[in-house]
């Protein structure tokens, strides 16, 4: 697994042992990251079911400002850790071995907001709507900001979730990827 592109631009990445991570593939990035475009440069991003650490450092090559990576697997967190060492970037990140919906309350009880937030849980547990939920009543998302979410294709995901609405949905292989944005009225549709 490599890095795309921006200021780390093919330097290799670790990722844990096994077969519980799954990184996202540099087409998927590589995709996710054409859409976001310009918006990651100096945001402050949110990296829940973070695994190897891949988005969230993706987006501290192209830009980012700093990036909160979320994991409870201390193995995980463990290699995201090695990366962000090897790459000298340890001052533009935080690393939590948390629980995402016990990092989601704690984040938002200290009112902190963020510009890109991905949100990438094992397909087993098909629960993208309800942390899409919890982060819509935490009020973390900035103005314009984006939620970010990788989901098995057979996940059955509303267009609208709480206050959040779908922009754009796509599909590769079993993975699908969706981008949020706050209803302008902060309801549902």
């Amino acid at each position: 697994m490599r890095v795309v592109a921006g200021e780390a631009k093919g330097r290799i990445l670790k990722s844990p042992r096994g077969l519980k991570t799954r990184p996202a593939t540099n087409k998927i990035k590589e995709a996710i990251f054409d859409i976001l475009g310009p918006r990651t440069k100096d945001a402050y991003v949110l990296d829940l079911f973070a695994g190897s650490g891949s988005l969230g450092i993706e987006a501290l090559s192209r830009g980012a400002q700093e990036t909160i990576f979320v994991d409870v697997s201390p193995q995980a967190t463990d290699t995201i850790e090695k990366n962000l060492k090897t790459l000298r970037w340890e001052r533009r990140a935080k690393v939590l071995c948390v629980k995402s919906c016990a990092a989601i309350k704690n984040l938002a009880d200290r009112k902190q907001r963020f510009d890109i937030i991905f949100s990438d849980p094992p397909y087993s547990q098909r629960i993208s709507t309800q942390i899409l939920e919890e982060l819509s009543t935490s009020d973390m998302l900035a103005v314009e900001g984006v939620v970010v979410t990788r989901f098995r294709k057979d996940e059955q995901v509303p267009d609208a979730v709480a206050r959040f609405r779908a922009i754009v949905r796509k599909t590769y292989g079993d993975s699908r990827v969706a981008f949020w944005i706050a209803n302008p009225a902060g309801g549902e549709d």
